[in-house]
Parts: structure tokens; C-alpha cells; sequence
């Protein structure tokens, strides 16, 4: 939207959304300090709150207070209150919005007991509104070069987005913590909605990697899984049985995943049984760095 139109929206849905399209969708990252300001008028015209782990607050406030909110819809739900959902979190545009994703997912009212050092719960508050939670709508999830306390944040905050369509996490590798990994991994929801899971060079591990290929039934939908240069190992056995879950699955990514020999024909004979027409992997052999698995047919 551009200056005009976010007054023109201000106008005609003063206070109440009135004929207005049941999501109105905001994306800033480009948008000049004149536009940003007429953006965070509209939202406080609208009397919009946003939803945290510490209760609602004004929508406006938190615009006002972290330009890194970048992707945002505003929608009007059955109380009647106009609400603020994130709907992207990335490090596209600026860096890591770690302090404004802590502030959604700490409850600051029992912040001695329940917040750590970076000021997020242990354990997910049962009284927050899950449902109407500022992050409950994020659809996609994107952070490159993420680091331990970036990762850290992304363990609390992924148990609140509740139907993401992408998540594509790339790390450190084996500076990664594999515990920490593993809760990461435990976090996610996998629902029909999600689309794209790419989770690369952050140590992924057997176990989580059996956590993600024991979900795949609960993401019939996934069409697209990268899980490269991670020490999988046998975890890849795993995502063999599991495989025909994801029905629709078209493309399948595991380079460096410490596979042997056997592991990758296993899992080329499921493949070839499956949807999967873009497949390329690797393994080692003996005087031989990488032997490389590849095709890419029409599905």
C-alpha cells in the first residue's frame, strides 16, 4: 500500500472494518519513514491490538516501538477487535528480530520466574490466546547464518506459528548445538499447510531427523524438504519408511547427509515409488570424497 491508500483505508474503516476485506495486508520493508507513520495511523485508527504471552496491547505501540516488524495483517475477529498478526519472520530486509519475537512469547508478568537470559518462557503459558496470539498466522519462516541465541529464540517462538507454509532455517553447522536442534525440531508444527521445510547446515542429527520423518503424515501436503549437510546418518532409514507419507512430495534434497551406500539405494527405491521427480544426494565411498545421486524427471 502505498501513502494514499493506507489514508484511504483510515477513512473508510475508522474504528470499525465496515465492508472491508476480512484481511487487509501490510509488507513495509521498502516503505519511507513518511509512509511507515501514515501505516502505524492507520493501525491506531483502527483501535488494533496485538497479541502477546503477556495479553493485548496496542498494535500501534509495538509498530512504533520495532520498525522490524516487516509483514503484518490487521483482521477482525468474532469479538469484534481488530487484531495484528505477524505474517512473516525473516532476516531479509534487517536483522534477526530477536527483541520484538521476545517480547510476543515472554508473559513479562512473571518475568523472574518464567523468563530465562534472553527473557523467554521455559514452557509455553496455558493462559496466553494461542488463537489470536501475534504469531499464530506467520506462514513462512526464513533465517540464514542463524546463530545460538537467534536459534534459541526460534525454539519458543515456532511453537506459536500454528500453520506455517515454509520454514527455511540455514546455520553454523557443527557449531550448532544438536540438543538445541532438537528442541527446535520439536517445536514445529506440521500441518496441511506446510509447503516447504528446509533446515540446513544446523546439525540435525538422527534423532530430530526420525522426529521429522515420524510427522511427515501430519504434512500430506509438503512438496518440497531439504535436508542437506546435517549428520543424519542412519535418521535417513527413518525418513525411508516414513516417505510415503508426504504424498506429494516433488522434490528431495539430502547432500551431505553421511549416508552410506546402502542408505541412499534404499531410499532411491522408495523414491522411485513415489512422487518425487527432483532427487539429488550424496555419499561417501572409499578413495572417493563424494559419489553424487541425481535426476530430475517429469513428474
Amino acid at each position: 500500500m502505498n501513502s494514499d491508500q493506507l489514508r484511504s483505508v483510515a477513512n473508510e474503516h475508522f474504528l470499525k472494518f465496515v465492508a472491508a476485506p476480512e484481511f487487509i495486508f501490510f509488507s513495509h520493508g521498502k516503505y519511507t519513514e513518511q509512509i511507515y507513520r501514515d501505516l502505524v495511523t492507520v493501525v491506531e485508527d483502527l483501535s488494533a491490538v496485538v497479541v502477546s504471552c503477556a495479553g493485548k496491547k496496542k498494535a500501534s505501540d509495538l509498530l512504533k516501538k520495532y520498525r522490524a516488524v516487516d509483514d503484518f495483517l490487521l483482521k477482525e475477529e468474532e469479538d469484534g477487535k481488530i487484531y495484528l498478526y505477524i505474517a512473516q519472520i525473516h532476516d531479509r530486509c534487517s536483522a534477526f528480530p530477536a527483541e520484538m519475537l521476545r517480547e510476543l512469547v515472554c508473559d513479562q508478568s512473571n518475568e523472574q520466574d518464567n523468563c530465562g537470559a534472553l527473557g523467554l518462557s521455559d514452557n509455553t503459558d496455558r493462559s496466553c490466546d494461542i488463537i489470536h496470539h501475534g504469531l499464530s498466522c506467520v506462514w513462512r519462516v526464513s533465517i540464514s547464518d542463524v546463530k545460538r541465541q537467534e536459534m534459541e529464540t526460534l525454539t519458543h517462538v515456532l511453537s506459536f506459528v500454528t500453520s506455517p507454509r515454509g520454514i527455511v532455517i540455514s546455520g553454523e553447522g557443527p557449531a550448532t548445538d544438536p540438543v538445541l536442534v532438537e528442541t527446535l525440531v520439536s517445536r514445529i508444527n506440521f500441518t496441511n499447510r506446510l509447503d516447504k521445510l528446509e533446515l540446513q547446515h544446523i546439525n540435525l542429527t538422527a534423532k530430530p531427523a526420525s522426529v521429522i520423518a515420524t510427522s511427515l503424515y501430519q504434512a500430506p501436503n509438503l512438496s518440497y524438504l531439504n535436508l542437506s549437510f546435517n549428520p543424519l546418518g542412519e535418521g535417513v532409514s527413518d525418513l525411508s519408511r516414513h516417505l510415503s507419507c508426504a504424498s506429494q512430495l516433488e522434490s528431495l534434497r539430502l547432500h551431505g547427509v553421511q549416508m552410506t551406500k546402502k542408505l541412499v539405494n534404499d531410499l532411491t527405491e522408495v523414491i522411485h515409488q513415489s512422487k518425487i521427480h527432483d532427487f539429488s544426494s550424496s555419499y561417501h565411498v572409499r578413495f572417493a570424497s563424494f559419489v553424487t545421486i541425481c535426476f530430475n524427471c517429469l513428474p
